[in-house]
Protein backbone atom coordinates (compact mmCIF):
# COMPACT_ATOMS: atom_id res chain seq x y z
CA UNK A 1 0.00 0.00 0.00
CA UNK A 2 1.10 3.56 -0.59
CA UNK A 3 1.41 5.70 2.55
CA UNK A 4 1.61 9.46 2.60
CA UNK A 5 1.90 11.68 5.69
CA UNK A 6 1.33 15.45 5.62
CA UNK A 7 1.79 17.75 8.58
CA UNK A 8 -0.84 20.37 7.87
CA UNK A 9 -0.03 22.49 10.93
CA UNK A 10 2.78 22.52 13.50
CA UNK A 11 2.45 24.05 16.95
CA UNK A 12 4.81 26.90 17.75
CA UNK A 13 5.61 25.78 21.31
CA UNK A 14 5.08 22.05 21.70
CA UNK A 15 5.74 19.12 19.33
CA UNK A 16 2.05 18.86 18.46
CA UNK A 17 0.97 18.87 14.83
CA UNK A 18 -2.15 18.37 12.78
CA UNK A 19 -1.62 15.70 10.17
CA UNK A 20 -3.26 13.80 7.34
CA UNK A 21 -2.47 10.12 6.89
CA UNK A 22 -3.24 8.45 3.57
CA UNK A 23 -2.95 4.69 3.50
CA UNK A 24 -4.35 2.22 1.00
CA UNK A 25 -6.74 4.69 -0.56
CA UNK A 26 -8.16 5.82 2.80
CA UNK A 27 -7.25 8.86 4.87
CA UNK A 28 -7.37 9.99 8.48
CA UNK A 29 -6.96 13.47 9.90
CA UNK A 30 -5.22 13.86 13.26
CA UNK A 31 -5.17 14.62 16.14
CA UNK A 32 -7.77 11.95 16.73
CA UNK A 33 -9.00 9.30 19.13
CA UNK A 34 -9.01 5.90 17.40
CA UNK A 35 -11.62 3.50 18.69
CA UNK A 36 -11.08 -0.13 19.58
CA UNK A 37 -13.09 -3.08 18.29
CA UNK A 38 -12.05 -5.91 20.61
CA UNK A 39 -13.73 -8.50 22.88
CA UNK A 40 -14.35 -5.90 25.59
CA UNK A 41 -16.03 -3.47 23.16
CA UNK A 42 -17.43 -5.44 20.22
CA UNK A 43 -20.44 -6.70 22.18
CA UNK A 44 -21.56 -3.19 23.08
CA UNK A 45 -24.96 -2.66 21.53
CA UNK A 46 -24.75 -0.66 18.33
CA UNK A 47 -20.91 -0.63 18.31
CA UNK A 48 -20.48 -1.08 14.58
CA UNK A 49 -23.21 1.49 13.89
CA UNK A 50 -21.49 3.92 16.28
CA UNK A 51 -18.40 3.76 14.09
CA UNK A 52 -20.35 5.28 11.24
CA UNK A 53 -22.46 7.80 13.17
CA UNK A 54 -22.08 11.44 12.33
CA UNK A 55 -21.67 14.55 14.44
CA UNK A 56 -23.03 17.14 12.04
CA UNK A 57 -20.91 16.54 8.95
CA UNK A 58 -17.91 15.12 10.83
CA UNK A 59 -17.44 11.37 11.40
CA UNK A 60 -17.34 10.44 15.07
CA UNK A 61 -14.57 8.03 14.22
CA UNK A 62 -12.15 9.67 11.78
CA UNK A 63 -11.22 6.58 9.75
CA UNK A 64 -8.81 4.81 12.12
CA UNK A 65 -9.90 1.67 13.96
CA UNK A 66 -7.94 -0.71 16.18
CA UNK A 67 -9.20 -4.24 15.56
CA UNK A 68 -7.66 -6.73 17.93
CA UNK A 69 -7.51 -8.47 21.26
CA UNK A 70 -5.08 -9.29 24.06
CA UNK A 71 -3.91 -12.85 23.36
CA UNK A 72 -4.95 -15.29 26.09
CA UNK A 73 -2.64 -18.18 26.91
CA UNK A 74 -4.46 -20.89 24.86
CA UNK A 75 -4.53 -18.64 21.80
CA UNK A 76 -0.88 -17.60 22.01
CA UNK A 77 0.19 -21.18 22.67
CA UNK A 78 -1.79 -22.53 19.71
CA UNK A 79 -1.30 -19.85 17.07
CA UNK A 80 1.00 -21.13 14.35
CA UNK A 81 0.79 -24.68 15.74
CA UNK A 82 -2.96 -25.35 15.69
CA UNK A 83 -4.91 -24.69 12.47
CA UNK A 84 -8.13 -24.43 14.46
CA UNK A 85 -6.69 -21.83 16.84
CA UNK A 86 -5.05 -19.82 14.04
CA UNK A 87 -8.15 -19.87 11.80
CA UNK A 88 -10.36 -18.83 14.73
CA UNK A 89 -8.09 -15.86 15.44
CA UNK A 90 -8.19 -14.81 11.78
CA UNK A 91 -11.99 -15.04 11.80
CA UNK A 92 -12.28 -12.91 14.96
CA UNK A 93 -10.05 -10.24 13.45
CA UNK A 94 -12.02 -10.22 10.20
CA UNK A 95 -15.24 -9.55 12.11
CA UNK A 96 -13.67 -6.44 13.67
CA UNK A 97 -12.20 -4.95 10.50
CA UNK A 98 -14.23 -2.19 8.86
CA UNK A 99 -13.59 -2.01 5.11
CA UNK A 100 -14.15 1.76 4.88
CA UNK A 101 -11.57 2.56 7.60
CA UNK A 102 -7.82 2.42 8.13
CA UNK A 103 -7.51 -0.73 10.27
CA UNK A 104 -4.66 -1.70 12.58
CA UNK A 105 -4.94 -5.34 13.68
CA UNK A 106 -3.34 -5.56 17.09
CA UNK A 107 -3.00 -8.97 18.73
CA UNK A 108 -1.25 -7.92 21.92
CA UNK A 109 1.16 -10.34 23.62
CA UNK A 110 1.36 -9.80 27.40
CA UNK A 111 4.58 -9.82 29.39
CA UNK A 112 3.46 -12.91 31.33
CA UNK A 113 0.54 -15.23 32.08
CA UNK A 114 -0.87 -16.28 35.43
CA UNK A 115 -3.63 -18.46 36.84
CA UNK A 116 -6.69 -16.98 38.55
CA UNK A 117 -4.83 -17.52 41.80
CA UNK A 118 -1.92 -15.43 40.52
CA UNK A 119 0.50 -18.31 39.96
CA UNK A 120 2.75 -17.77 36.92
CA UNK A 121 2.21 -19.87 33.81
CA UNK A 122 5.21 -20.65 31.56
CA UNK A 123 5.32 -18.19 28.68
CA UNK A 124 5.24 -19.89 25.25
CA UNK A 125 8.25 -18.69 23.22
CA UNK A 126 7.69 -16.20 20.42
CA UNK A 127 9.35 -18.47 17.87
CA UNK A 128 9.28 -18.33 14.07
CA UNK A 129 6.01 -20.24 13.75
CA UNK A 130 4.10 -18.04 16.20
CA UNK A 131 5.59 -14.79 14.88
CA UNK A 132 4.88 -15.68 11.25
CA UNK A 133 1.34 -16.79 12.08
CA UNK A 134 0.57 -13.54 13.94
CA UNK A 135 1.73 -11.55 10.92
CA UNK A 136 -0.30 -13.77 8.58
CA UNK A 137 -3.38 -13.15 10.76
CA UNK A 138 -3.02 -9.42 10.08
CA UNK A 139 -2.51 -9.92 6.35
CA UNK A 140 -5.39 -12.39 6.03
CA UNK A 141 -7.78 -10.17 7.99
CA UNK A 142 -7.02 -7.08 5.90
CA UNK A 143 -4.73 -4.91 8.02
CA UNK A 144 -3.88 -1.52 6.54
CA UNK A 145 -0.35 -1.76 7.98
CA UNK A 146 1.51 -4.62 9.66
CA UNK A 147 2.64 -4.66 13.31
CA UNK A 148 5.62 -6.88 14.25
CA UNK A 149 4.43 -9.24 17.05
CA UNK A 150 6.39 -8.33 20.18
CA UNK A 151 5.61 -9.09 23.84
CA UNK A 152 5.03 -6.38 26.41
CA UNK A 153 7.97 -5.92 28.75
CA UNK A 154 10.39 -6.70 25.92
CA UNK A 155 14.03 -6.85 27.03
CA UNK A 156 15.56 -9.17 24.43
CA UNK A 157 17.09 -7.76 21.23
CA UNK A 158 17.11 -11.17 19.59
CA UNK A 159 13.34 -11.51 19.97
CA UNK A 160 12.88 -8.11 18.34
CA UNK A 161 15.23 -8.84 15.44
CA UNK A 162 13.74 -12.28 14.82
CA UNK A 163 10.16 -11.00 14.92
CA UNK A 164 11.00 -8.12 12.59
CA UNK A 165 12.69 -10.52 10.18
CA UNK A 166 9.66 -12.82 10.10
CA UNK A 167 7.38 -9.80 9.59
CA UNK A 168 9.38 -8.52 6.63
CA UNK A 169 9.51 -12.00 5.07
CA UNK A 170 5.72 -12.37 5.43
CA UNK A 171 5.12 -8.96 3.84
CA UNK A 172 7.41 -9.77 0.91
CA UNK A 173 5.78 -13.17 0.46
CA UNK A 174 2.33 -11.61 0.50
CA UNK A 175 2.63 -8.72 -1.95
CA UNK A 176 5.54 -6.66 -0.68
CA UNK A 177 3.41 -3.51 -0.63
CA UNK A 178 2.09 -3.48 2.96
CA UNK A 179 3.47 -0.77 5.23
CA UNK A 180 5.40 -1.73 8.36
CA UNK A 181 4.46 -0.21 11.73
CA UNK A 182 7.42 0.67 13.96
CA UNK A 183 5.89 -0.89 17.08
CA UNK A 184 7.49 -0.23 20.49
CA UNK A 185 6.02 -2.38 23.29
CA UNK A 186 6.20 -1.26 26.90
CA UNK A 187 9.76 -1.84 28.10
CA UNK A 188 12.20 -0.58 30.74
CA UNK A 189 15.17 -1.03 28.39
CA UNK A 190 15.48 2.43 26.88
CA UNK A 191 18.65 1.53 24.97
CA UNK A 192 16.65 -1.21 23.27
CA UNK A 193 14.03 1.41 22.40
CA UNK A 194 16.66 3.58 20.74
CA UNK A 195 17.98 0.58 18.79
CA UNK A 196 14.48 -0.41 17.66
CA UNK A 197 13.61 3.09 16.45
CA UNK A 198 16.91 3.32 14.58
CA UNK A 199 16.32 -0.01 12.83
CA UNK A 200 12.77 0.97 11.92
CA UNK A 201 13.89 4.29 10.44
CA UNK A 202 16.59 2.58 8.37
CA UNK A 203 13.89 0.22 7.08
CA UNK A 204 11.92 3.23 5.83
CA UNK A 205 9.26 3.21 8.58
CA UNK A 206 7.31 6.43 9.12
CA UNK A 207 4.34 5.02 11.07
CA UNK A 208 5.28 4.38 14.71
CA UNK A 209 3.21 3.02 17.59
CA UNK A 210 3.90 2.81 21.33
CA UNK A 211 2.12 0.65 23.91
CA UNK A 212 1.24 2.41 27.19
CA UNK A 213 -0.08 -0.83 28.78
CA UNK A 214 -3.00 1.00 30.37
CA UNK A 215 -0.90 3.78 31.93
CA UNK A 216 -1.92 7.42 31.76
CA UNK A 217 1.59 8.44 30.76
CA UNK A 218 4.93 6.80 30.03
CA UNK A 219 7.33 9.77 30.26
CA UNK A 220 10.66 7.92 30.03
CA UNK A 221 9.42 5.80 27.14
CA UNK A 222 7.89 8.77 25.32
CA UNK A 223 10.95 11.01 25.76
CA UNK A 224 13.14 8.26 24.30
CA UNK A 225 10.83 7.33 21.43
CA UNK A 226 10.05 10.87 20.29
CA UNK A 227 13.61 12.16 20.68
CA UNK A 228 15.06 9.18 18.77
CA UNK A 229 12.52 9.37 15.93
CA UNK A 230 13.28 13.05 15.44
CA UNK A 231 17.03 12.47 15.74
CA UNK A 232 17.05 9.70 13.15
CA UNK A 233 14.89 11.71 10.76
CA UNK A 234 17.10 14.77 11.19
CA UNK A 235 14.14 16.75 12.51
CA UNK A 236 15.08 19.52 14.94
CA UNK A 237 12.16 21.81 15.71
CA UNK A 238 9.86 22.02 12.69
CA UNK A 239 9.52 19.75 9.70
CA UNK A 240 10.99 21.22 6.52
CA UNK A 241 10.02 18.40 4.15
CA UNK A 242 7.84 15.29 3.92
CA UNK A 243 10.90 13.11 4.47
CA UNK A 244 10.98 14.34 8.06
CA UNK A 245 7.31 13.77 8.89
CA UNK A 246 6.04 10.72 10.74
CA UNK A 247 2.84 9.38 12.31
CA UNK A 248 2.80 8.36 15.97
CA UNK A 249 0.04 6.28 17.60
CA UNK A 250 -0.31 5.26 21.27
CA UNK A 251 -2.02 1.95 22.10
CA UNK A 252 -3.69 1.17 25.43
CA UNK A 253 -3.56 4.70 26.80
CA UNK A 254 -5.64 5.34 29.91
CA UNK A 255 -8.28 7.93 29.13
CA UNK A 256 -7.87 9.43 32.59
CA UNK A 257 -5.32 9.20 35.35
CA UNK A 258 -6.17 6.37 37.74
CA UNK A 259 -7.39 7.72 41.08
CA UNK A 260 -9.88 7.03 43.85
CA UNK A 261 -10.86 10.70 43.74
CA UNK A 262 -14.21 11.71 42.28
CA UNK A 263 -12.48 14.00 39.77
CA UNK A 264 -9.28 13.01 37.98
CA UNK A 265 -7.47 14.49 34.94
CA UNK A 266 -7.98 13.30 31.39
CA UNK A 267 -4.65 11.91 30.21
CA UNK A 268 -4.76 10.54 26.67
CA UNK A 269 -5.70 13.77 24.92
CA UNK A 270 -2.74 15.70 26.34
CA UNK A 271 -0.24 13.29 24.77
CA UNK A 272 -0.68 15.30 21.55
CA UNK A 273 1.86 17.72 23.06
CA UNK A 274 4.51 15.03 22.44
CA UNK A 275 3.60 14.99 18.75
CA UNK A 276 1.24 12.03 19.13
CA UNK A 277 -1.21 11.88 16.24
CA UNK A 278 -3.70 9.37 17.67
CA UNK A 279 -4.40 7.31 20.77
CA UNK A 280 -6.57 4.29 21.56
CA UNK A 281 -7.87 2.99 24.88
CA UNK A 282 -7.22 -0.36 26.56
CA UNK A 283 -8.43 -3.47 24.77
CA UNK A 284 -9.15 -5.38 27.96
CA UNK A 285 -12.34 -4.99 29.98
CA UNK A 286 -12.77 -4.12 33.63
CA UNK A 287 -15.59 -6.44 34.72
CA UNK A 288 -19.19 -5.43 35.27
CA UNK A 289 -19.64 -1.63 35.09
CA UNK A 290 -20.46 0.23 38.30
CA UNK A 291 -22.38 3.39 37.36
CA UNK A 292 -21.09 5.16 40.48
CA UNK A 293 -17.52 4.74 39.22
CA UNK A 294 -18.07 5.28 35.50
CA UNK A 295 -16.61 8.66 34.60
CA UNK A 296 -18.06 11.48 32.55
CA UNK A 297 -15.35 13.12 30.42
CA UNK A 298 -15.57 16.90 30.35
CA UNK A 299 -13.31 18.44 27.72
CA UNK A 300 -13.98 21.99 28.96
CA UNK A 301 -11.55 21.44 31.86
CA UNK A 302 -10.08 18.00 30.99
CA UNK A 303 -11.66 16.41 34.03
CA UNK A 304 -13.04 12.87 34.36
CA UNK A 305 -15.99 13.06 36.77
CA UNK A 306 -17.71 10.35 38.75
CA UNK A 307 -21.45 10.63 39.15
CA UNK A 308 -21.16 12.06 42.66
CA UNK A 309 -18.95 14.93 41.44
CA UNK A 310 -21.54 15.96 38.83
CA UNK A 311 -24.30 16.57 41.37
CA UNK A 312 -25.64 20.07 40.84
CA UNK A 313 -23.45 20.55 37.75
CA UNK A 314 -24.70 21.58 34.33
CA UNK A 315 -23.78 19.58 31.21
CA UNK A 316 -22.58 22.24 28.79
CA UNK A 317 -21.74 19.62 26.15
CA UNK A 318 -24.00 19.71 23.09
CA UNK A 319 -23.39 16.15 21.89
CA UNK A 320 -26.31 13.84 21.09
CA UNK A 321 -26.17 12.33 24.59
CA UNK A 322 -25.89 15.49 26.69
CA UNK A 323 -27.97 18.04 24.79
CA UNK A 324 -31.00 18.96 26.90
CA UNK A 325 -30.27 16.37 29.61
CA UNK A 326 -29.06 16.38 33.20
CA UNK A 327 -26.36 14.25 34.85
CA UNK A 328 -29.03 12.13 36.54
CA UNK A 329 -30.57 11.36 33.13
CA UNK A 330 -27.18 10.43 31.65
CA UNK A 331 -26.64 7.99 34.53
CA UNK A 332 -30.18 6.59 34.50
CA UNK A 333 -31.01 2.98 33.64
CA UNK A 334 -29.12 -0.29 33.47
CA UNK A 335 -25.31 -0.18 33.93
CA UNK A 336 -24.67 -1.31 30.35
CA UNK A 337 -26.86 1.49 29.02
CA UNK A 338 -25.07 4.06 31.18
CA UNK A 339 -21.70 2.78 29.98
CA UNK A 340 -22.77 2.99 26.33
CA UNK A 341 -24.22 6.48 26.83
CA UNK A 342 -20.98 7.74 28.39
CA UNK A 343 -18.99 6.07 25.64
CA UNK A 344 -20.95 7.80 22.90
CA UNK A 345 -20.58 11.13 24.71
CA UNK A 346 -16.82 10.62 24.91
CA UNK A 347 -16.54 9.75 21.21
CA UNK A 348 -18.43 12.84 20.11
CA UNK A 349 -16.79 15.18 22.66
CA UNK A 350 -13.31 14.02 21.65
CA UNK A 351 -13.99 14.59 17.95
CA UNK A 352 -15.08 18.15 18.65
CA UNK A 353 -12.13 18.76 20.98
CA UNK A 354 -9.62 17.46 18.42
CA UNK A 355 -11.13 19.94 15.98
CA UNK A 356 -10.61 22.77 18.47
CA UNK A 357 -6.99 21.67 19.02
CA UNK A 358 -6.38 21.83 15.27
CA UNK A 359 -7.93 25.29 15.09
CA UNK A 360 -5.67 26.51 17.89
CA UNK A 361 -2.55 25.23 16.14
CA UNK A 362 -3.44 27.48 13.21
CA UNK A 363 -3.24 30.57 15.44
CA UNK A 364 0.26 32.06 15.61
CA UNK A 365 -0.57 34.55 18.38
CA UNK A 366 1.43 33.68 21.55
CA UNK A 367 -1.67 34.25 23.67
CA UNK A 368 -4.17 32.25 21.61
CA UNK A 369 -2.35 29.16 20.27
CA UNK A 370 -2.62 25.54 21.37
CA UNK A 371 -0.52 25.73 24.55
CA UNK A 372 -2.25 28.92 25.82
CA UNK A 373 -5.58 27.19 25.10
CA UNK A 374 -4.58 24.43 27.50
CA UNK A 375 -4.35 26.94 30.36
CA UNK A 376 -8.14 26.60 30.62
CA UNK A 377 -7.90 22.87 31.30
CA UNK A 378 -7.58 23.31 35.05
CA UNK A 379 -8.09 19.70 36.17
CA UNK A 380 -5.17 18.47 34.05
CA UNK A 381 -2.92 21.51 34.60
CA UNK A 382 -0.18 19.68 36.54
CA UNK A 383 -0.01 16.83 34.03
CA UNK A 384 0.11 19.27 31.11
CA UNK A 385 3.00 21.13 32.76
CA UNK A 386 4.92 17.88 33.21
CA UNK A 387 4.54 16.95 29.54
CA UNK A 388 5.57 20.45 28.45
CA UNK A 389 8.71 20.04 30.58
CA UNK A 390 9.39 16.75 28.77
CA UNK A 391 8.90 18.48 25.43
CA UNK A 392 11.41 21.20 26.33
CA UNK A 393 13.89 18.50 27.30
CA UNK A 394 13.41 16.77 23.94
CA UNK A 395 13.76 20.03 22.04
CA UNK A 396 16.92 20.99 23.95
CA UNK A 397 18.54 17.65 23.12
CA UNK A 398 18.03 17.98 19.36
Amino acid sequence: MTMDIDWILQDEVSLAHASRLRLGGKSASAPLKAEVLSPSHATTRGERELVRRKVGNAPTRPTLVIAGEPLHHPTFQGVGYSKETTDALIWRMKTRVLPDQINLIYTRIPAQYATKEGKPIPMPPLDDLRASALVDVQLEAGASAVIPPLPSGLANRNIFKRSLERTLVAIQTSSGTEELVGYIPTTNDLELVRDMVGIYVRAGVRFFAVDFSGASNQPSLMRTVVRTIREKLGLKRRSRSRDETYYLHVFNAATSRKSSQDITPLSDIITHLYGVDSTSSQMWGAGLPDPEKLRYYRVSDYGAYRRKALKGESLACQCSVCRGTTPSEVYAGAPDNVQERLRLHRVEAYVEECGRITERMAISSPNEGYVPYLSNKKVAANDIDRILADVKEIQAAL
